[in-house]
């Protein structure tokens, strides 16, 4: 059977485009260590999903609801679209692009342009199959540009699968906090009542003849206090109700009163330690990386390929005639062949710097991954950022430092939250129109295992003075990791304050670092290895804390000390000020505002009488 060269060009094209110049690839080495902990790795992890996670039938709906209209996770899914459709594009260009064509021509010549002399009328007509410019692809250009368009649109689809998981997250976040801003609320509007009745009472005691207009008053000032933070967390809850509908993508349903402690929001338990770092290229961020750098890697293939000859080829195929007739009749076969080769000469170095442009491209996709891989790594393996204590000492003992309470969190008791501090706690904090801590009931916490609870905490589970308590890891009101060798005593309930005090137990930073003697990792080691760490005989002093407040000797120092502390050298540290200092702050500068304005005025009027008495002096003269 004969062939047209065409065809056979075609064919050859095809079976030639096959190979690259692209670098194989290879995965950089980790960067971080072979395992998530101490202990032996394990062989197989399987990683549950967020249906798993959050067993509260309200917030997977809510979830649900969210992965169906947020408007960002939508965008994302549209970006994969486009870089899917931008790869069969590239992709396409492997193949050659066959068109079919039909053409008709009718001419007539003038005799002065004719061969014979006299005028001509002429037509031909023709029916073709061909193929203009296709790239045959023998040095892997274009397959290289299709295997980044490729690695590009794999990478998007993981950029998607990551917001698709942020925004679980974030849903599931501000649904929590809705939940204990609403909590806080039902405080503050029960402290708001119990300061009335209060007032009530002083007020009738007054009247009575027993009381004074100080206790009135005082009273008075406790019930706006609760007045102001029940308006402060209404306004809250209002602002978490915003931020939820504009996750969920819509208006919220009706949600249904539930408690943090609740059962049904306990997470499952945490990941063990001791598994393969290896797990973490499960991440999606990890992977987009991973698909980064193999787009790099194409790209260089693609780069080197531009030093080699391109070939493209350009052919038809099909029936001519001068009559419309004669088409597809015997004797009216055509066709053309037309190869044509480029080969660099002289670019002026444009190649060889879009060579380096694609290393150093693929370089930065390295480092890309490897700091992905990182992060994962410190992501995992720290619960939290934390200040280390020498960076808060050099903090505290600043001349301009008043003082200083040091906090330190991560366990929990019930599905209430263990804060870690010292005695300046009691001493310092303020909450309110700076009222401060009072005890219901003992005193603050003198010894290591002494415990103070805020008052919800003492309400809702029935503790009283002298009761034993175990703290345990996690925020669930279940835990298995608990610290049942080391109780701690109730020596002090505060009062209600309608702020998350109510919420809290306070334990001394000596006594979260003694129940933690014995654990790695969140894993208390065997009691033969333990049994030489006796909070008796060990230096109690932690070695960072979660953060700390501070009080300055003068208001002044509060801008140039927050400087000072975002830019600390040691370590990074982040100084914020509470919306009451601002307040004051604003109120300072106003005073001072106001005393420039005075003084303006009084140089002002200084300088028209200088001014008036210096005219009546030269009226005299004359």
């Amino acid at each position: 059977m004969q062939r047209s060269p065409l065809t056979l060009a075609l064919l050859g094209g095809l079976m030639l485009g096959g190979c690259t110049l692209a670098p194989s690839y290879d995965a950089p080495n980790s960067p971080v260590a072979a395992q998530l902990g101490d202990t032996q790795p394990a062989s197989e992890l399987t990683l549950p999903g967020w249906e798993n996670l959050y067993r509260s039938e309200e917030l997977q709906q809510l979830i649900r609801t969210a992965l169906e209209n947020n408007r960002d996770l939508r965008l994302a899914t549209l970006d994969v679209a486009a870089l899917r459709a931008q790869y069969q594009i590239q992709r396409a260009d492997l193949f050659p692009s066959v068109t079919a064509e039909g053409t008709g021509t009718r001419q007539r010549l003038p005799g002065d342009l004719s061969s014979t002399g006299q005028s001509t009328l002429s037509s031909q007509y023709g029916a073709q199959v061909g193929v203009t410019a296709w790239e045959l692809d023998l040095f892997g250009r274009v397959r290289s540009l299709k295997d980044a368009a490729l690695e590009n649109y794999l990478a998007s689809e993981e950029t998607q699968r990551s917001s698709h998981l942020a925004l679980v997250a974030q849903v599931a976040q501000s649904y929590l906090t809705l939940i204990a801003d609403q909590q806080n609320l039902a405080i503050s509007r029960e402290t708001v009542a119990a300061q009335q009745s209060s007032l009530d009472l002083i007020q009738r005691r007054y009247e009575g003849g027993l009381g004074t207009e100080l206790d009135v008053r005082q009273a008075q000032i406790a019930l706006q206090g609760a007045l102001a933070n029940q308006a402060s967390f209404e306004r809250q809850v209002s602002q978490d109700y915003n931020a939820l509908a504009v996750l969920v993508g819509g208006p919220l349903p009706e949600l249904q009163p539930v408690s943090l402690s609740d059962d049904a929001l306990d997470l499952v338990a945490p990941v063990p330690s001791g598994l393969s770092s290896d797990l973490l290229t499960q991440r999606p961020d990890i992977r987009q990386a991973e698909h980064q750098l193999r787009a790099a890697d194409a790209n260089i293939g693609a780069a080197r390929a531009a030093f080699f000859p391109s070939i493209t080829l350009t052919g038809a195929y099909g029936s001519m005639s001068s009559e419309l007739s004669g088409l597809f009749e015997s004797g009216s076969k055509a066709w053309s062949f037309s190869p044509a080769i480029s080969l660099p000469i002289f670019t002026g170095g444009s190649n060889k710097a879009n060579l380096d442009l694609a290393w150093v491209r693929r370089d930065q996709a390295v480092a890309s991954y490897e700091k992905a891989v990182q992060v994962a790594f410190q992501e995992v393996g720290n619960a939290t950022n934390n200040v280390s204590w020498e960076s808060y000492r050099q903090v505290a003992d600043k001349p301009e430092v008043a003082w200083t309470i040091p906090i330190a969190l991560g366990d929990s008791h019930k599905g209430y939250r263990v804060m870690g501090t010292s005695s300046d706690y009691f001493q310092h904090f303020r909450y309110g129109q700076k009222q401060p801590l009072i005890f219901a009931e003992g005193s603050a916490f003198a010894d290591t295992f002494d415990l103070v609870l805020g008052s919800e905490v003492a309400k809702t589970l029935g503790y009283t003075l002298g009761d034993e308590v175990v703290l345990a890891h996690g925020l669930g009101r279940t835990s298995f990791s608990k610290h049942s060798d080391k109780p701690f005593t109730v020596v002090g309930i505060l009062n209600a304050t309608g702020t998350p005090v109510d919420q809290t137990l306070i334990v001394s930073l000596e006594g979260i670092e003694a129940i933690h003697l014995g654990w790695q990792n969140g894993v208390q080691l065997p009691r033969h290895l333990s049994a030489h760490q006796s909070p008796q005989h060990v230096d109690l002093t932690p070695e960072s804390i979660t953060a700390f407040m501070v009080g300055l000797q003068s208001k002044m120092a509060t801008f140039s000390l927050q400087r000072q502390i975002n830019g600390f050298r040691a370590e990074p540290l982040l100084a914020i000020l509470p919306g009451v200092t601002l307040s004051q702050l604003w109120q300072l500068m106003s005073v001072m505002e106001n005393t420039l304005r005075l003084i303006s005025a009084l140089v002002f009027f200084a300088a028209l009488l200088g001014l008036a008495a210096m005219l009546l002096a030269s009226i005299r003269e004359r």
